[in-house]
């Protein structure tokens, strides 16, 4: 009785029919889908959060270019942030058509979103504090912080709706999520043939795509798009954080020199050169 339970379980999450060829990639192009929903959910909380900012020139903004650049800037890091689980979907094996690889599969995808769930949503918060999304200077930033977990315990309790909004859209993610229907090849020697060839046509389509989406398009004039490209979509420069996501920011100035002052001359060097205080009394 208890094994039938499990096998009645697992039929509602994996559908008990079988597949077609492109079973596999419909499943993946609809839980990437599920990812922007996601991201942009993770984004009306953010501008939510931090409406006292936002709120005084949001009226002149445009929606279209707000979405449109939003698209943009989520396709770089959805495509960035999934790419392994892509390629997991759209590997031409037919190994993968078992219910063990769509459960790894699947543990995959919402572990890696989850995680930028996360970092959406803190960022809301530190957002207070720097006026833009988090980059990779943060790790400078807390460098010498000695009771990050209080810290961290602290803003938990103080933004606990956060928390619960993150809980319900990592749900929300699962719940969501379409598991492919298992394409069970059989021995017919022709079906190997053809399922091998679409599914290398389909990896082979989706890499210059996915290439493309990471880094903001086909044509050169936008390759790769940077944080500063925000700044077309909007009117201020701190509206830029509605446009972006933190997982691009963090994505994008990993690696990246941190910006340090040069020190080229002392306070004294400078007033000996040039003073901007002038005393009217010539004294």
């Amino acid at each position: 009785d208890n094994m039938r339970g499990k096998t009645k379980l697992w039929d509602k999450i994996l559908p008990d029919r079988n597949g077609t060829y492109v079973s596999s990639v419909l499943a993946m192009l609809c839980n990437l889908v599920t990812a922007y929903v996601v991201y942009m959910l993770c984004r009306i909380i953010y501008v939510a959060v931090n409406w006292r900012t936002f709120g005084e020139g949001f009226g002149s903004l445009s929606l279209s270019s707000l979405f449109s650049g939003s698209l943009l800037f989520d396709t770089s890091a959805i495509l960035y942030t999934n790419a392994l689980y892509a390629l997991l979907m759209l590997l031409p094996l037919h190994f993968k058509e078992t219910v063990a690889w769509q459960r790894f599969c699947r543990s995959l995808y919402l572990w890696v979103n989850s995680v930028a769930v996360v970092i959406n949503l803190a960022d809301a918060v530190y957002f207070t504090y720097t006026g833009r999304r988090t980059t990779m200077t943060v790790m400078h930033e807390f460098a010498n912080e000695g009771n990050l977990a209080g810290v961290f315990a602290d803003a938990v309790l103080a933004y606990w709706y956060l928390v619960v909004a993150g809980v319900a859209i990592i749900w929300l993610m699962g719940r969501l999520y379409v598991f492919p229907a298992i394409f069970r090849l059989g021995a017919n020697t022709r079906t190997y043939i053809v399922y091998y060839i679409v599914q290398l046509v389909c990896l082979l389509c989706f890499v210059p795509c996915c290439v493309a989406g990471m880094r903001g398009g086909f044509t050169t004039a936008v390759r790769p798009i940077t944080i500063s490209n925000a700044n077309k979509y909007v009117n201020r420069p701190v509206e830029a954080a509605i446009v972006l996501n933190t997982p691009f920011s963090l994505i994008r100035t990993t690696g990246k020199d941190v910006f340090s002052n040069p020190g080229y001359f002392t306070e004294q060097e400078l007033d000996n050169i040039y003073s901007p205080v002038h005393n009217p009394g010539g004294k």
